[in-house]
């Protein structure tokens, strides 16, 4: 996750639908180990739990620029946990995690129908969080179908499991003026709504539609109005 500092809680879009698990995310980079570990967030893609992730490596690092980080996807965490297990270094395994300041997992969905696999994952990642290392994971499927994982970490003082919610209307068009102002872009409003609009609160699709318009305005000779190609694209569709 190095090299993604612009992914931090400062840039960060907090609304109702996803305050616990920001001010957990939060807190937990703040400090690391002591609570809410193992932290899962739960919501579907595009709502900015990987931003979230890296906004928790950035954090400990910027407050300990020795901390041991260690970033997997749940596919290479799962198999590197799988061939410990084959090649009978489990305790190797967990003894390097006792080391390991913060372990963040993302794509957590990947063990849904892994009964088995869940059990190995929860068991290691119980005993890294009992030593102090900070887990924070993330899946973009619901706790339900995860169920070995995520009954287990119910049973944990420590862990716990915070869900992003798609955000309302006028909660996705608050995204869109905040992501637009740190773009040093002035829209209309009719136009910051069609954008809200058309992205129904996927933070990605903001920032990928403000991205192009921003390219537009700058790589067009002669330039182009800001906002002009989404207006332009919204009437085309209205006229279908």
């Amino acid at each position: 996750m190095n090299g993604c500092n612009n992914q931090t809680f400062e840039t960060y879009m907090v609304s109702s639908s996803n305050r616990l698990a920001f001010r957990a995310a939060e807190s937990a980079a703040e400090h690391p180990g002591e609570k809410y570990t193992p932290l899962c967030l739960f919501g579907a893609g595009g709502l900015g739990k990987t931003h979230l992730l890296r906004a928790v490596h950035e954090r400990i690092r910027k407050q300990d620029a020795d901390a041991v980080i260690c970033t997997f996807t749940a596919e290479e965490f799962s198999g590197a946990l799988l061939k410990a297990i084959q090649d009978g270094k489990t305790e190797r395994l967990r003894a390097q995690l006792k080391q390991t300041d913060a372990l963040l997992i993302d794509d957590l969905q990947y063990l849904a129908g892994k009964t088995q696999t869940q059990k190995e994952f929860l068991r290691v990642l119980n005993d890294a969080a009992e030593e102090g290392c900070q887990v924070v994971m993330a899946s973009s499927v619901p706790p339900k179908e995860l169920r070995v994982l995520t009954e287990g970490l119910a049973g944990s003082d420590k862990a716990l499991m915070a869900d992003i919610r798609i955000p309302e209307p006028g909660e996705s068009l608050g995204f869109v003026r905040q992501a637009a102002e740190r773009y040093g872009m002035t829209l209309p409003e009719e136009t910051l709504e069609q954008i809200a609009e058309r992205a129904g609160g996927d933070y990605r699709r903001i920032i990928g539609i403000l991205t192009r318009m921003q390219a537009e305005t700058e790589l067009s000779n002669p330039p182009v109005e800001q906002g002009s190609g989404i207006q332009r694209e919204t009437t085309e569709r209205q006229n279908r």
